[in-house]
This record gives C-alpha cells, sequence and structure tokens, in this order.
C-alpha cells in the first residue's frame, strides 16, 4: 500500500499543478496576451523613468507619453481566472465586463495588446511625442 501511495502522490501534486483555472482556451490565450502587454507596459514605464532621469526627453514631452500609458492601463480588464500574475503598479479592473463571451475577451485582450504596442512602436529615441 505504501507503494502505491508514493506512486500516487507525485502525479496528484504534479496534475494539481498543472491544472489550468481558465474554463475555455479562449480565455487561456486572452490570459497570455493580457500578461504580455502589462509586461510590456512595465518595460515603457522604466524605458519613460530612465529618459526622465537621463534628461532626454522634455517635460511636456514626458507628460504625454506618461498619459498614453495611463489611458490604456485605464481601459486595462482581468481576464477570469488569471490570477499568476502581479499587479504592481497597475490600476486596473480585477473584474471582467459583464456579459462579455469568452471570444470577446480574447478580442479585448487581442485589442489592447495591439494598443499597448503601437505605443512602444511610437516610444522611438529620436520621438518625443506620442
Amino acid at each position: 500500500m505504501r507503494k502505491v501511495y508514493a506512486v500516487l502522490l507525485p502525479i496528484v501534486i504534479w496534475s494539481g499543478c498543472t491544472h489550468s483555472t481558465f474554463s475555455t482556451p479562449e480565455l487561456e490565450e486572452a490570459a497570455r496576451l493580457h500578461n504580455q502587454a502589462v509586461a510590456l507596459a512595465e518595460q515603457l514605464e522604466e524605458r519613460l523613468d530612465s529618459l526622465s532621469e537621463a534628461g532626454s526627453l522634455p517635460a511636456d514631452s514626458l507628460t504625454a507619453w506618461r498619459n498614453a500609458l495611463a489611458a490604456w492601463a485605464e481601459d486595462l480588464v482581468e481576464v477570469p481566472g488569471n490570477y499568476n500574475h502581479s499587479h504592481e503598479g497597475h490600476d486596473h479592473q480585477h473584474e471582467s465586463p459583464p456579459d462579455v463571451t469568452d471570444a470577446q475577451m480574447l478580442e479585448i485582450q487581442q485589442l489592447l495588446l495591439k494598443r499597448i504596442q503601437a505605443i512602444e512602436a511610437r516610444l522611438q529615441p529620436n520621438q518625443q511625442t506620442p
């Protein structure tokens, strides 16, 4: 009996660790995109901090870039079941909008990722305004 437990226990633990909290593949992909977008926003904030410290951007341009990031973050919504990421430095809704299908949530996250990527593309070393 001990041998059975010795074999079953690691399997139970492993299966518990690999269990997805997402009810559909659409939500799993939406969460991946959400986390990617949030990570990119954090990188952009760090870049703006560096540019600010170096005095590489005029104050009004820096304010415009920070406002662009803030406007993006204001629209950010959480994907149901996406509990394994940091919210540090980001104020966004932790609930999904009501009556949103899984496919719609995926579309929302795709759009948000495209928007933050567009901000990144515009924030080039030689450009000073969003």
